[in-house]
Formats: C-alpha cells, structure tokens, sequence
C-alpha cells in the first residue's frame, strides 16, 4: 500500500495491496509455441537473369487436414471487420482462422498513410464463436527503403485458400514506387546521406526498376500472420539504403516498445532522436486489443528502432537509432544489380503487451516462466483494466529508476488478475491507472 504521507486521495486509490500481501507467482513455463522459421534469403546466385520468383518465399505444403484457414477476395460487406481503423471494402482480400482476421487491400490507389494497395490494412482477435473481440484498430502495414520507397503492387492473388489443409497463402506483386505522402526530403535527412557515390538514390522519387512482391501466410490456430517482402534488382545499378516498415498505427492506440516504453517524437526534432534505441519489436496498443508488429532477422540480435511520428509508426532494421541511416554501416537494404532478397515481419494480434513478448519468446524457442498476480483497490474491489508494468531490476536496487528497462505490461482482467511470460531474472513489477495512481515497486 502507499505511505501515510501520501495525500488521501491516493491512499483511496491505493494499488497493488493484493500483491503486496500476496506474493508473485513465479512458476517454471517452457516454450509452447512453434518455431517461426527464418525469413528465406532468396537465391544466392541467381544472377543478372534471374527473376523476382527466384527470391519467392516457399508456399506451405497443404496438409490435407480438414480446412481451419480461409483467405478469398471479398464479395460482400459482412466479410469485412468493423471497428475505428476499418479501411476494408468490397473487392479486398480476406484471410482468417479460428483467432484472427484480416483484410489485405486490392491493387488500387488510395488516399492514406500508404496510398500504394495490396498491404494489410484491418485486423482483429476472435472469440471461440468466430466473433470479433474488439473493434479493428490496426491501420496498415508496408514496406520502406530508401528514404520513401515502397512496393507499388498491380497484382493480389490467393495462392492457397485453405481448402487443402494447412496454412492459406495470398500474394501481392508489382513494381516498387514512392509513397508520396511522406516528404522525409523534407526533413533533411536526405541531406546527411553522403558519399553519394556508395549509395543509391536517395531522393524516393527516382524510379530504381525494382521488382516486389509482398506474401501473407497465416497458419492453423496461429495469432499471427507471416508477411514476407521480397525484392529483386533486375538493373545493372546496384541497390543500397535504409529498411524497415511504415504504418499507419491505426485507430485509438498508442505504441510502445520494450525497453523504450511508450515515446513519440514529432517532425520538428527528428534530426535530434540521436538517443540508441534499440528494440525487438513495437506494440500498437489498442482498446482491448494489441498488434504485435515484430521484425524477423535470420540472427535474432539483429537491432531493430522504432519511432512514431504524428501517427505514423517507423520500424528501422538494423538500426539502433534513427540517424543510422546516415551512416553506411546503418543501410540494411544491400541489393546488387542481378539480385534479390526477401525480409520478413510479424503481426501478432493479443490483449497486451504481455501477449505479444511471450509470442516473440516463443518464435525465438526460448524458454519463459509465468508472472502473475492481481491489482485490488485500497478497499479490497478488484483493480479491472489496471496497467501493470514489469521492469528489469538492471541495478538491483529494488525501486524502480531511470537505469531499469520496462519490458513488457499487462492489462488486468475483470477481477484484478494478470499473466504475463517473460524470460528468467529479476523485475520489478508496478501497477498504475494513468493520472490516477500508482503503487509502489514489488520485487519478483
């Protein structure tokens, strides 16, 4: 409970007693999610003759188990998901399970965050009934390099509908182009990339003749959706430049990262985010629900950045800050002429943060073990939709400080309780309703 000393309408607001007098279940929990294979490199040697399909991520085989996968084009409107951030329309794709829907846009031109199609634009949670949990707050994911280019699909086709067992397969192809909604010129930063001679173009605008393609694959039972983005050179000029995703963060979210928290940087200081921050993935947190935007490098510790920007979400590989990209040792994206290579992202759908680090555990087949507790009130009323934010004791001083990194939070239920899956070590665990209260530090 808080201290005497605290004003009364803290101490009436009081979190955490329960936990304090209880203490922190720490059980043993090992991995028990499959194993999310390594983004396919592509073809090595290929050469100046090869093709965008030389560097195609392989299509699962069909298992021939009864079908639980279903992806299709949408001919009507009760496919589509409702909710804040619902961009869907009739003539879109679909592609589902018995835990997650989504919607992947049609080939066309819109205006938006991304005006290019073919990217995945809605996505929610589903009950046992087949229901929706919460309203679609996801907005849209894409492909970004060098400085604004991203892939400008012409084509969206269904490669695998489910029906033969196994995981369904839908498939977006087309030429890269600029996403002219963004003027990162703009900002300068194009300014900062020299020598000219080692890099390509970095002005967006200029066509690099690039091929693309952009795969979708979602599994059985799975709460996440596989997308996979190839790229292939078929010029003689050599290819060189920053990668990442950039998405509209959608409806009524906030984004955080682990070990960053949640952190919004506006277009005015851009130029001065020269902070390292390094993340494994972002959390677009939502009303009841959570996306789970997670990178997928062949070495897992493979640095990503995340940034937000008015909105719009940047994810950088291989970047441990924004102004790597300013550096030659900071381009991720190296693509010979006669080359290609395929990158690939997650997009988990969960409650919390919480859902979302012990699925990338998971994917990564390290070994968690399980956190909970439950938040009451002063007065003994369970502490229903209460944050609870779980540290890493980095100093081992037993008090949360500016030294020790949030790794993840959870969200508690109608009654208080919350679970979350976290590697071995010492956290501190802290629980908060915002403006409101605070409880003091539990060790676990």
């Amino acid at each position: 409970m808080f201290r005497a000393s605290l004003s009364p309408l803290l101490r009436a607001l009081a979190l955490f007693s329960a936990v304090v007098t209880v203490p922190l279940a720490t059980t043993a929990c090992g991995d028990d999610g499959e194993d999310t294979p390594p983004p396919d490199a592509g073809v090595p040697d290929a050469g100046p003759e090869g093709s965008l399909d030389d560097y195609l991520p392989p299509i699962p085989e069909p298992t021939g188990e009864a079908q639980s996968v279903f992806a299709g084009q949408v001919d009507s409107a009760d496919q589509l998901l409702d909710g804040p951030a619902r961009s869907g329309i009739v003539g879109d794709y679909y592609i589902r399970n018995g835990k997650v829907s989504f919607i992947i846009q049609s080939p066309t031109r819109v205006i938006g965050v991304v005006p290019q199609g073919g990217n995945l634009i809605d996505a929610v949670a589903l009950d046992d009934t087949g229901a929706a949990i919460s309203g679609d707050h996801f907005g849209e994911l894409s492909m970004l390099y060098v400085l604004g280019r991203t892939c400008e699909h012409t084509s969206v086709e269904v490669i695998q509908d489910g029906s033969g067992g196994g995981a369904a397969v839908i498939r977006a192809i087309g030429k890269t182009g600029n996403n002219d909604f963004i003027n990162l010129i703009g900002t300068g930063l194009v300014d900062l990339l020299q020598p000219p001679d080692e890099l390509s173009p970095a002005d967006p605008v200029t066509d690099d003749g690039v091929d693309c393609a952009t795969t979708y694959i979602l599994y059985p039972d799975s709460p996440m959706i596989e997308v996979k983005w190839t790229l292939f050179n078929g010029t003689d000029t050599d290819v060189r430049g920053p990668f990442g995703a950039f998405n509209d963060t959608g409806g009524e979210v906030e984004v955080f990262s682990p070990t960053v928290g949640f952190r919004r940087i506006g277009v005015n200081n851009i130029l001065e985010s020269t902070e390292p921050a390094p993340v494994p993935y972002s959390v677009y947190q939502g009303p009841g629900v959570a996306y789970g935007v997670m990178p997928v490098h062949e070495d897992a510790m493979t640095p990503n950045s995340s940034f937000l920007v008015a909105g719009v979400s940047i994810i950088l590989y291989g970047a441990d800050e924004l102004l790597d990209i300013t550096k030659l040792e900071g381009l991720f994206l190296d693509l010979p002429a006669g080359t290609g290579q395929t990158q690939a992202i997650n997009l988990s759908i969960g409650r919390d943060a919480a859902d979302v680090e012990s699925l990338y555990r998971q994917n990564l087949d390290e070994s968690t073990q399980t956190l909970a507790g439950a938040v009451t009130w002063e007065s003994g009323e369970p502490g229903a939709g209460v944050r609870v934010g779980i540290y890493a004791d980095i100093d081992a001083s037993g008090d949360i400080s500016e030294d020790d990194d949030i790794i993840t939070y959870a969200d508690t239920t109608a009654d208080g309780s919350f679970t979350a899956h976290v590697l071995p070590g010492n956290y501190l665990v802290r629980a908060e309703v915002q403006d409101l209260a605070r409880s003091t530090a539990v060790t676990v």
